[in-house]
């Protein structure tokens, strides 16, 4: 289980929040290192209010789920919604992480883009020893799980 990350979100007294689950498998996982585990996930929340119609963003974390013990939790610094795609922004205002935005039951795809070197000077959320320009390829192949949180 990786650490826990909270975003803390003002409510009115009767209002609640939805959170997005998407679970992404990484199905072209560059295994750059012996400790790298091929069967990653990536699991970002989205938290909106849920009477918002727009589901406009108010709070997004993410974890890298992995089979050894170096699961982790990212807090990523912003989120940007562009149309039906999703731009997570690290601390320097980089992507490292791009998906669509879908419905309950609906495939989600994205990136996830690491720079080669020193990815935390280069956009990457996770990892520290990636060669070369790595990009993983993200699928929810049955889309968000939706969880309204009173």
């Amino acid at each position: 289980m990786p650490f826990f990350a909270a975003t803390p979100v003002a409510l009115g007294g009767s209002e609640t929040l939805t959170k997005e689950s998407y679970e992404f498998a990484t199905s072209s996982f560059p295994a750059a290192t012996s400790d790298q585990d091929a069967t990653a996930t990536l699991r970002v929340d989205l938290d909106h209010r849920t009477a918002d119609p727009s589901k406009a963003p108010v709070g997004v974390t993410g974890a890298m789920i992995r089979a050894d013990t170096n699961s982790f939790s990212e807090k990523f610094q912003s989120v940007v919604v562009e149309g039906g795609t999703v731009k997570l922004l690290d601390w320097q205002g980089l992507v490292p992480v791009s998906f669509a935005r879908t419905a309950p039951g609906t495939a989600s795809v994205g990136t996830a883009t690491c720079g080669g070197g020193a990815p935390y000077l280069q956009g990457c959320p996770f990892f520290n020893d990636f060669k070369g320009e790595p990009v993983l390829t993200l699928t929810d192949s049955d889309g968000p799980t939706l969880t309204v949180i009173n």
